[in-house]
């Protein structure tokens, strides 16, 4: 199997595809295995620069990211599939697909933006992949995305930084303004707590042919917090395809 992803329930009828946020990799996901459905398989994405691809270079740049992903994802984006992304890896996904469509792809049966603005209202904030090392690290803080006890320790972070470096200048820089429409629908899953405003959550809505929009308690990290009540929806919206 691929250094790229992780596939439990391989011979699965039904296929959700998770892609990880900023700094993250197939643990975000790896808890669902036993909380969704016999018919799903559970396709876990993991980028270079962490898990079985650390050591090798972080990708910092979205096409990039995107050409390398298509030769491994190209075969479970077939038939009943649907994506999910947290955050970054909304727009990785949102670029997946938009790409794989433009290749003559099937469409995802849906699509699940979750903790992020809509990919027009990505880099509005001030970028902090280009921060001098300390004030990157305080910011990383900041975001309580990182674990404590990584950015605690210097030798660790200085494992970690340039995956991290790497994650933030994909969130930081990449945008999608055009018109499109894919012909699909979309669960927008936003945190209550979280700093992004409603209606560049609500703005996904836009590039899909309907949807809904969801609130969960927590902040920007409440995949973490409310994985059981994620799934149920994750796996009713399965049960329709």
């Amino acid at each position: 199997m691929s250094k790229w992803l992780s596939v439990n329930n391989e011979n699965a009828t039904k296929t959700l595809i998770c892609f990880p946020y900023a700094g993250g990799g197939i643990n975000i996901y790896s808890g669902w295995k036993k909380l969704l459905p016999d018919d799903v398989r559970l396709v876990m994405v993991e980028p270079p620069g962490r898990g079985r691809h650390f050591g090798e270079p972080a990708i910092d740049d979205m096409n990039k990211l995107v050409s390398e992903l298509q030769q491994h994802l190209d075969p479970f984006m077939q038939g009943e599939y649907v994506l999910y992304g947290h955050s970054l890896g909304s727009r990785v996904a949102f670029e997946v697909l938009r790409q794989a469509l433009e290749r003559g792809l099937p469409c995802a049966k849906h699509f699940f933006a979750s903790g992020s603005a809509s990919p027009a209202y990505c880099g509005l904030r001030k970028s902090i992949y280009d921060l001098p090392s300390a004030e990157f690290r305080v910011a990383l803080g900041e975001l309580n995305g990182t674990p404590k006890e990584i950015l605690a320790h210097d030798e660790l972070m200085d494992l970690f930084e340039p995956m991290l470096r790497a994650d933030f200048k994909l969130a930081d820089t990449y945008k999608y303004e055009r018109p499109l429409t894919f012909p699909c629908n979309v669960s927008v899953f936003a945190g209550k707590d979280d700093t992004i405003l409603e209606e560049h959550a609500r703005h996904w809505l836009s590039f899909f042919e309907s949807g809904e929009f969801t609130w969960f308690e927590g902040g920007h990290f409440f995949i973490n917090d409310c994985t059981t009540e994620i799934v149920d929806k994750v796996s009713t919206r399965l049960a329709l395809i």
